[in-house]
């Protein structure tokens, strides 16, 4: 009997780890460093590009307009891709909204999002 019960506990024990693995002891901190990473990039580029956009539209320049769209989808495809390794870096906090707000609110202080873009940065 005091087998079974120490095999029991162990298989508690087990099942214990089992839980506070990734997604329990995410990294939050870490992923919200590296989310903001993958969108530097894009923040940086968010004032110029606004002004140029502005500047052709009001000019009608088509050209710029195309060139424009080209960069930033290739900007979103590096920023895709960036993010998706940041999934992959840090797994078990996408699909936990508790563990995705605290990511958000992390990046919130770490790399606010520009005004541009509905932020407070």
């Amino acid at each position: 009997m005091n087998s079974r019960m120490t095999c029991i506990a162990a298989l508690g024990v087990a099942a214990a780890l089992s839980l506070a693995g990734p997604a329990n002891a995410a990294d939050t901190s870490g992923a919200a460093k590296q989310a903001c990473g993958c969108l530097q990039p894009v923040y940086a580029m968010m004032p110029q590009l606004q002004a140029e956009v502005m500047k052709a539209a009001q000019s009608g320049d088509q050209n710029a307009m195309q060139s424009f769209q080209g960069q930033m989808n290739k900007v979103g495809q590096s920023m895709d891709a960036c993010m998706r390794q940041v999934e992959a870096n840090h797994p078990g906090i996408r699909g936990n909204p508790t563990l995705e707000n605290e990511v958000e609110q992390k990046m919130e202080r770490i790399c606010p999002r520009p005004r541009l873009l509905g932020g407070k940065g």
